[in-house]
């Protein structure tokens, strides 16, 4: 179980994310909704153990998120990823899965192709156009079979087939126990994977649903 407990952290322009309460169970999704601004990537970011809460505690399995040894059981893609560009696709997979302590690697040649970067698999990556880029984060987030998997805004910057090839992987994980957490702007995307959303404004949680709903006019009653 993911538990998220009396979460706080703010930023010097007082933006960030209150007292902010979440617990998902294994094998299920949850989506967080929100404009530019509202606090979802830091929320996903203290979710990861990337930032430290002022107030409150995140634990994954009753292990604190923040500890270096339960970050080998998370996959994140950050809505800004970062990657190693002088490596290729394989050197920076290899890279990824030792830092999990993970021996075989043959998972990685599956993968890689059905993203379309196995022909691409020896070159640089900073060579790569962005969407290349984006896929090549995409997949170091999940090649490991993560027990939490955090994607921000993922669908941006990829082609159609890749978000298909997410999709069946995002529904692989759930189906083998995996814990997703995804925040996206793009309504109909999380209407096909997931019931369970909350919606964030202002750095708190301002509605919870977990039923199929009209999203659209939810988000429009909320924002607009």
């Amino acid at each position: 179980m993911l538990i998220l407990k009396n979460i706080k952290k703010l930023y010097e322009n007082d933006r960030g994310i209150k007292d902010i309460s979440i617990e998902i169970t294994s094998g299920e999704i949850l989506a967080i909704l929100g404009p530019n601004g509202s606090g979802k990537s830091t929320a996903l970011k203290v979710i990861a153990g990337i930032l430290k809460p002022d107030e409150g505690e995140c634990t994954i399995f009753d292990y604190n998120t923040l500890e270096p040894d339960t970050k080998k059981y998370i996959g994140y893609l950050p809505d800004e990823p970062f990657l190693y560009e002088n490596l290729s696709p394989i050197e920076f997979l290899n890279f990824v899965q030792s830092m999990k302590e993970i021996k075989e690697n043959t998972y990685n040649e599956n993968i890689l192709r059905e993203f379309g970067m196995w022909e691409y698999r020896n070159q640089q990556i900073k060579t790569f156009s962005l969407g290349m880029k984006k896929r090549i984060a995409l997949i170091s987030a999940i090649v490991s079979t993560p027990k939490l998997l955090i994607l921000d805004e993922p669908t941006n910057g990829l082609d159609t087939k890749s978000i298909l090839v997410m999709k069946k992987y995002i529904n692989k994980l759930k189906n083998n126990g995996s814990i997703i957490v995804i925040s996206s702007h793009i309504l109909e995307f999380v209407a096909k994977i997931t019931n369970n959303i909350v919606f964030i404004k202002d750095g708190t949680i301002v509605r919870k649903i977990n039923s199929e709903c009209n999203l659209e006019q939810i988000y429009t009653d909320i924002y607009l």
